[in-house]
This record gives C-alpha cells, structure tokens and sequence, in this order.
C-alpha cells in the first residue's frame, strides 16, 4: 500500500484488487515477475485519497447551537454543543488508552428527539480547530435501552456529510453514544468516525 500520512487521527490511500497479468512472451521473465510482484502488493490506485477523523465528543454548555440551528431543515426539540478531542490508541491492540487526548475542535447539533426506538433526525456541524467544517444531516436512533443499567441508554446516528471544504467529495460520519443522568456516574460523550475523500493529487499535479 501507499504511505500512509495521519490527520488527526488516518489518512489512508484507498487501493485493492488483482494485479492485471501478462501473455507477452517476448518479454524479459526476470523483469515481469518483478513488475506483477510489485502491482499485486500495491494493487490498482483509486482515483480518491480517504480521509478520516476519529474523535470523541463530550456535552459542553459554553457551546452555544441557538444560532445554527435556527437554519435547521426542521424543528429541533434538543439542540446540543460539545467539545471534540482527539483519541489516542495502543498501536498493538488498537485499544482506546486516552479518550480525551486533545481538544481538536467543536460540534453543534440539533436534534428531533422521538419517544423510544423510532429514528429521529439530526442536522449540526463539526468545526475543526484547524479550519475544517463538515456539516451533516442524518438520523439517529436508540438502539440500547437502560443498557447496562437502568437510566443508560446508547444509540447510534448514521450522518451523510452535505457541506465540506473544497477539495472534499463524498463522505459519511457514524457515530456511537451514550446517554445518562451524570448522577449515574458515566460519562456521556460520543464516540464519532468521519470518513471523506478528496481527489488524488498525481505527478503532474505536484509538478503543475
């Protein structure tokens, strides 16, 4: 595969596949087998780079949402802010070690709650403290109810991303939370994986 280069947390050349295979007989062997042994490691190039934030948000009253979600596409019933930071991970295990490693940016989001497990919408914005703004809007759901134990609930929100900055195209962030009375003791964050492209850059580009 291509070198990998982090962001804040991958970017990650995207690339699979079968190396194409040769019937030329007339030429060098020596030469072939190192060519395909070379294209079957590395496989095709995507047209695309894919990039991806994994990041941890956690409920803070000092960000306000009033203002973005007065262009909300429907009636929000709970508005919400929070910081984001950055997750750190055991490179062997892939275990979270620090959950709360960096404030890395904000995120605002204006929900629709719906009584227990109907989906309901959401729209809001992640807003990265190095100028990147990745709007959404999606559907969340509860999907665990007093889960494990009374009064904790976790659910899920699948969020097409509708707005990035130029350069990006296409791209979907997921999310995993939960929600509990603080007197539980839990902290009530949301675990979040935002995955995006944006247009290889080639040599000519470099070059250009």
């Amino acid at each position: 595969m291509r070198s990998r280069i982090a962001l804040v947390s991958i970017l990650v050349a995207v690339g699979c596949g079968n190396a194409p295979s040769s019937s030329s007989s007339t030429e060098d062997t020596g030469q072939l087998a190192k060519t395909q042994q070379a294209e079957k490691a590395d496989g095709p190039v995507a047209p695309f780079d894919e990039v991806a934030w994994q990041v941890r948000a956690k409920p803070d009253s000092s960000i306000d949402p009033t203002k973005f979600c007065a262009s909300t596409p429907f009636q929000p019933n709970r508005p919400a802010g929070y910081t984001i930071y950055s997750i750190e991970t055991n490179s062997e295990t892939g275990r979270n070690t620090n959950w709360e490693k960096e404030p890395v940016g904000t995120l605002v989001a204006c929900f629709h709650v719906l009584p227990g497990l109907t989906p309901y919408p959401v729209y809001g914005a992640y807003y990265f403290n190095t100028g990147e703004v990745f709007v959404f809007n999606g559907t969340c759901q509860i999907v665990l109810l007093d889960t494990p134990q009374t009064g904790v609930n976790q659910s899920t929100c699948i969020l097409p991303i509708t707005s990035a900055p130029p350069g990006f195209v296409g791209g979907l962030a997921t999310t995993n939370s939960l929600a509990a009375s603080p007197a539980l003791g839990y902290n009530a964050t949301s675990l979040a994986t935002i995955r995006i492209f944006k247009p290889r850059r080639t040599e000519d580009d470099h070059r250009g």
